[in-house]
């Protein structure tokens, strides 16, 4: 029984802390929709490229990494060809979206 209320007590505190890392990353839809107008951004100016045609923001996939940034991958057709373009951003201080990958 002991246990038990420690292995809730564990859980309890697992789940503030990430409760709280999610508030403060805050903006959960904005934050990714900023970080994929700078991944399209980037893939727009990137020659390979450019010329595709980009899959729309509901398309999109975004992973969260251990160091805070995000992953964005775009789909896209070239040539009659399908693949994705990705990126990594990373949130600055002034709440915009840099691409750093």
């Amino acid at each position: 029984m002991f246990t038990r209320k420690i292995g809730r007590a564990a859980l309890a505190a697992a789940a503030a802390i990430t409760l709280a890392t999610l508030a403060a990353c805050g903006g959960g839809a904005e934050n990714n929709k900023k970080a994929y107008a700078a991944c399209l951004a980037k893939a727009k100016a990137d020659p390979k490229v450019a010329k595709a045609e980009f899959a729309g923001l509901d398309e999109k996939k975004i992973f969260s990494t251990q160091d805070a940034n995000l992953t964005v991958r775009i789909a896209y057709t070239l040539e009659g060809k399908s693949s994705e373009y990705e990126c990594v951003v990373a949130k600055q201080q002034d709440d915009s979206w840099k691409v750093v990958m």
